[in-house]
C-alpha cells in the first residue's frame, strides 16, 4: 500500500471511531434511562408485607417444632426414669440383702471377699452379716465337707406277685 492509501485509509477509521464516539454518550445515557425504569418498576412492587407475613408463618412454625421437640424430650425423659426405677427395683429384688431378710446370712473372710460353704470350713475365722447389718466373728471346725460314700440308698427290693 501507498502512503497515501494508508492515509486515506487511516482518515476513513478515524472518521467512523468519531461518529460511534458521538453516538456512544446518548447510547448509554438512553441504556441507564431504560434500566432505571427497570428498577422503579420491580421496586414499585417490592413490599416488606409479604417478606414480613412469611417470617411470621416460619417463626410459627419453628414454635411449633420447638414444642413438639420439648413434648418429646419430656416423654423420653419420664420413659428412662420409668426404666431406671424398674431396673432399681430388680436390682433390689436380686440383691443379697433382700436374701439376708429372708433368714440366710452371709459368710465372708478376713479380706471381706464373700464365701461359699467350702470355703468358709476352709477358711477358720468368718465373719456372718445379718439382715439388720450386725456381724458376728466365727470360727469354723475341720476342712470342706466330703462327699458321703455309696450315694443314695438302693431301694428296698420288691417281692414277687406270684
Amino acid at each position: 500500500m501507498t502512503p497515501a492509501a494508508l492515509s486515506t485509509r487511516l482518515l476513513e477509521q478515524r472518521r467512523r471511531l468519531d461518529q460511534a464516539a458521538m453516538r456512544l454518550g446518548p447510547g448509554l445515557r438512553n441504556r441507564l434511562a431504560t434500566r432505571d425504569r427497570d428498577l422503579a418498576r420491580v421496586a414499585a412492587r417490592l413490599r416488606p408485607d409479604p417478606i414480613a407475613r412469611q417470617t411470621h408463618r416460619g417463626r410459627d412454625g419453628v414454635g411449633r417444632a420447638f414444642e413438639r421437640l420439648l413434648k418429646g424430650a419430656d416423654d423420653r425423659h419420664r420413659a428412662e426414669r420409668a426404666r431406671v426405677a424398674a431396673l432399681g427395683r430388680i436390682l433390689q429384688t436380686l440383691s443379697f440383702e433382700r436374701t439376708l431378710d429372708r433368714g440366710f446370712v452371709l459368710v465372708r473372710d478376713a479380706e471381706g471377699a464373700i464365701l461359699g460353704h467350702d470355703e468358709a470350713r476352709a477358711a477358720g475365722r468368718v465373719t456372718l452379716e445379718f439382715a439388720d447389718h450386725k456381724t458376728l466373728d466365727a470360727v469354723t471346725e475341720g476342712s470342706a465337707a466330703k462327699p458321703r460314700k455309696g450315694g443314695k440308698p438302693a431301694p428296698p427290693e420288691q417281692g414277687t406277685l406270684l
